[in-house]
């Protein structure tokens, strides 16, 4: 777990405002708030989605963790400040390939989240960026063997 957090886990200081991501942009990483507020907002037919994504609870782009081929839905700007951790894909999956046990783990996680994903891309407007842990930490929590 340490090796994990010291080399596919970085950080990144934002001002209220300032841009994380746009729309159909290649997703580079996976996001946590450490401090502070994001405002995600996607476009549909019927409209704007906004929502926060909160320290905690909420996290971005976990899709990018899975698949070389995830681009954002929706724009992810700074409400406040905050600050902002980031997983880069490729050293995770350098340490999992190490720790073999976790790795098979993961990638039967890997395997039902990205069913799961599928599943939301045939409803309209379920595809996000975002994973609401409040709402969906039961589903997620699934995915793992017990």
């Amino acid at each position: 777990m340490n090796r994990l957090a010291k080399e596919s886990v970085s950080h990144m200081e934002m001002a209220q405002g300032d841009t994380l991501f746009l729309p159909e942009q290649h997703a580079t990483c996976m996001y946590f708030v450490a401090f502070g507020r994001l405002e995600y907002v996607r476009a549909l037919e019927s409209g704007e989605i906004k929502e926060f994504v909160d320290k905690g609870e909420d996290w971005l782009a976990e899709p990018s963790l899975w698949t070389e081929n995830w681009y954002h839905v929706g724009e992810a700007k700074a409400y406040t400040d905050c600050e902002v951790l980031l997983i880069d894909p490729q050293a995770f999956e350098n340490i999992l390939n190490v720790v073999r046990p976790v790795a098979s783990i993961v990638a039967q996680y890997c395997r039902l989240f990205m069913v799961w994903l599928e599943s939301l891309e045939e409803q309209e407007g379920m595809l996000t960026d975002v994973i609401q842990g409040d709402q969906v930490s039961d589903t997620i929590r699934s995915f793992l063997p017990m």
